[in-house]
């Protein structure tokens, strides 16, 4: 689909028009001729009341065929080229030598999924926009396969060249980008130029926004990335190159002038300042619009005070209507006339200054007239809001007021004044100030801080402020300040002197320390500078004790945590607090044990301070063992070889000095004698059990269980099958980390195995028997009732009979 610029294009459509199938690399697959059928007016979209004075035409065709493409890889790309451009063109480089390229590009992806290229929703962009206005355009696309879309400013590609304005075919790929004009301030960021709000597309949504300044026509290309739903795959890119001509526009605009409040009067006067417009309609209580005019410029009577709403209407009723509304205020006069006059009596003349104070809640005050007349029938004006009259010595007589605010209400106030009674302004001034050292002091706090008179102190040293109506000073010692008082232009002075007196200042400390018994608080006052004290114990509303001693004692009947206030009191005052528990409950020294490790006939023993009532935060231990050896530790560790208990003192020192000893005997030995064989013997399928004194207090665990009848018996029975060794490990119940271990083997002798021939019946005298075994061994021959008959492992045997 082309455009053409009816005024400032050069050729008229193509006929035919050609278009060049691409591969990927270039190549020149086919050249499709598509015949011209006739254009069309494009009409501008803007509303109908914006009008220009500069024609704009532009006109549009479509070129259409069907052409069938097999899949290739790679995929396709359809060129048409044209050249040149408008030579109007503000925003590109030698637009008329410019041609143009206007492509698409059908990727391979895109063709094995029957992709459809996404279709712009609205028409082709405004043909003309107003310069000096907000421009909005949708430029968004919609994708019947619903995949993504990304718009982006992109710049148009150059295309047919002077030489060959109708290339037939279109020239291969790659193709140049227009060249913006950088010394015009275009560039791809500000493709319109000006400096307001620049061209711009939103990339999600396609809304192409703009406030142009400069009248004028401009290239503009914009693009949209097509993106597989699922794959994330770009599968086009659609390119649209198009003009944007920016001209001066008017419409109809509804605007009149009137007061926003008026006062004493109900009747308002409109000025009607409408553009482009002859018919009006006006609202004067909108919305109820029960009180109207169709007058240009009417002058209109309300009803009442109050507020109203009122409402133009320019154009009424037409496509061009526009309408404006303001508020309106109609009331009675509020001003709240109020002045303030100081009469000043210097040496040779009166000093007479005045100051407006009125308000107006409603309405600004706008102006103000001050008309002071003398006793003698001078009178002397003034037009400002704090002004000063010079007059003579003793002059009395009235001062005048007249006050004007922006609603037009006007107030008169009126008071009289006599410069004879003015009284010296040093009079509130103290001689003489006492005051703490390292305090802050006023020097003049009786003075009002709107007072007329100027103050400069002297030496400036110490002070905040030497010009300072009421200065402060940091007091360090003794001092002597002047101060001197100018009127208003210098009419007048007044000197005085302020002497300080300083004092040492008060610092109120105290230390409080619970008694051993749990109940007494002890107060140690360490305040300097004071000569009373005021101590409160608990709420000050609802105090549990009150002294006016210098280091009391309180005597609680309940526990907890306590408030102690101090009070001290000399010229000036100082307060501390502190809180303090009582605990009701005194102190008690208490420890336990554990043992660490142990070995036999002793151990390693942690001892762990359990005391009672005791803060450690400060607190001592001294801890003393039979055997002569101390500790200071929190808890200390000590190790035994010998003994089987020893005595153990414990005394333990509160932070208040309070005191309590404990002493106890500890056992140091808990295993104290085991005696198992390093070695036992075993016959082959026979057991053996042991048989030793060690106690059965302990607790014994056996391992391996293999070969054992009980596994945690003192003495168990040994019964392996082949040669094992055997480890115990004894503990002292409920203490496991006292313990020892001890071995034991398990000698599984092998079985002899023995025979013996010779053996049945024996004719003769003699016998001979011979024994035989399997492994090592020793003979001995016994008769019935046990005789020995010999040794070795052979045996002659004398027969006497049967």
């Amino acid at each position: 689909k082309v455009y053409r610029d009816c005024i400032n294009g050069q050729v008229g459509f193509d006929d035919p028009a050609s278009v060049g199938v691409f591969d990927r690399d270039g190549n020149l697959l086919q050249d499709l001729r598509l015949p011209f059928v006739g254009s069309q007016p494009v009409t501008n979209p803007l509303n109908a009341c914006f009008t220009s004075s500069s024609p704009v035409c532009v006109e549009t065709t479509s070129y259409v065929t069907v052409v069938t493409l097999k899949p290739i890889v790679g995929g396709y790309r359809f060129v048409y080229q044209r050249c040149c451009r408008n030579k109007t063109i503000n925003n590109i480089i030698d637009p008329v030598n410019t041609g143009a390229t206007y492509d698409i590009i059908l990727s391979e992806a895109a063709m094995l999924r029957s992709n459809n290229s996404p279709r712009f929703s609205e028409n082709w962009p405004p043909i003309y926009i107003c310069a000096g206005l907000p421009f909005n355009f949708n430029h968004s696309a919609i994708d019947s396969d619903g995949d993504s879309l990304v718009y982006s400013l992109c710049a148009p590609f150059q295309g047919g060249t002077f030489a060959q304005p109708l290339p037939q075919p279109p020239m291969s790929p790659p193709y140049d980008e227009v060249q913006f004009l950088t010394s015009g301030g275009y560039s791809l960021d500000n493709v319109l130029g000006g400096t307001t709000e620049p061209l711009r597309v939103n990339a999600k949504t396609g809304l192409m926004t703009a406030f142009p300044d400069n009248v004028g026509q401009y290239v503009v290309g914009v693009c949209v990335q097509e993106y597989d739903r699922k794959t994330k795959q770009l599968l086009s890119i659609t390119r649209r190159d198009f003009q944007y001509n920016i001209l001066r526009c008017d419409r109809t605009s509804a605007a009149f002038v009137s007061p926003s409040a008026q006062c004493d009067t109900l009747q308002v006067k409109f000025q009607n300042n409408s553009t482009k417009a002859t018919n009006f309609k006006w609202f004067f209580d909108s919305p109820k619009n029960t009180l109207t005019s169709i007058l240009r410029d009417p002058v209109f009577t309300f009803p009442d005070t109050g507020h109203y709403k009122v409402k133009l209407i320019a154009e009424p009723g037409t496509q061009c209507v526009d309408s404006t509304t303001t508020d309106i205020f109609l009331q009675k006069n509020s001003i709240q006339a109020n002045v303030k006059t100081d009469a000043l009596r210097c040496s040779t003349e009166s000093i007479l200054q005045v100051e407006d104070l009125s308000t107006d809640k409603v309405s600004g005050i706008v102006s103000r007239l001050w008309e002071v007349t003398l006793s003698t029938g001078q009178k002397l004006t003034d037009t400002g809001i704090k002004p000063t009259f010079r007059l003579p010595l003793g002059a009395n007589g009235t001062v005048k007021l007249t006050i004007r605010t922006k609603n037009g209400c006007t107030q008169i106030i009126e008071r009289t004044f006599n410069t004879q009674s003015a009284t010296d302004p040093t009079s509130v001034i103290a001689d003489t100030i006492k005051a703490c050292i390292g305090t802050t002091l006023e020097l003049n706090p009786n003075t009002p801080a709107n007072s007329p008179w100027t103050f400069r102190w002297s030496p400036a040293g110490g002070l905040d402020n030497p010009n300072a109506i009421n200065p402060k000073l940091l007091v360090s010692g003794n001092a002597a300040y002047m101060v001197t008082l100018t009127s208003a232009n210098n009419a007048c002075q007044f000197t005085k002197q302020v002497t300080i007196l300083a004092t040492p200042k008060v610092k109120a400390a105290f230390t409080a320390s619970l008694a051993c018994d749990g109940f007494t608080v002890n107060v140690i006052n360490a305040s300097t500078s004071a000569s009373k004290y005021q101590w409160t114990v608990g709420n000050t509303s609802q105090p549990v004790f009150q002294s006016a001693l210098t280091s009391p004692s309180f005597i609680f009947r309940d526990t907890g945590a306590f408030a102690i206030q101090l009070v001290a009191t000399g010229y000036c005052t100082d307060t501390a607090k502190q809180t303090v528990r009582v605990t009701g409950k005194s102190l008690h020294s208490d420890f336990t044990t554990n043992y660490i490790s142990c070995i036999l006939g002793g151990s390693t023993i942690r001892f762990n301070d359990r005391s009672e009532n005791l803060d450690t935060l400060g607190a001592k231990w001294l801890w003393t063992l039979g055997d002569g050896r101390t500790s200071t530790a929190h808890n200390p560790i000590f190790s035994f070889t010998q003994g089987t208990t020893t005595n153990v003192t414990l005394i333990v020192t509160a932070a208040n000095g309070c005191k309590d000893t404990m002493s106890r005997s500890v056992l140091v030995a808990p295993i104290a004698n085991v005696n198992y064989p390093d070695t036992v013997s075993i016959c082959a399928g026979g057991s053996v059990t042991l048989n030793t004194s060690n106690s059965p207090a302990y607790v014994y665990q056996w391992s391996p269980t293999q070969g054992i009848n009980n596994p945690q018996a003192v003495n168990p029975t040994f019964n392996p099958s082949q040669t094992t060794s055997y480890t115990v490990n004894i503990s002292v119940s409920g203490q496991p980390t006292c313990q020892i271990t001890d071995k034991v083997l398990a000698l599984v002798q092998p079985a002899i195995g023995v025979q013996v021939s010779g053996d049945g019946t024996i004719c003769g005298s003699q016998a001979t028997l011979i024994a035989s075994s399997r492994n090592p061994a020793t003979y001995r021959w016994l008769n019935a009732n046990g005789g020995l008959l010999g040794t070795g492992p052979k045996l002659i045997i004398n027969i006497s009979g049967e």
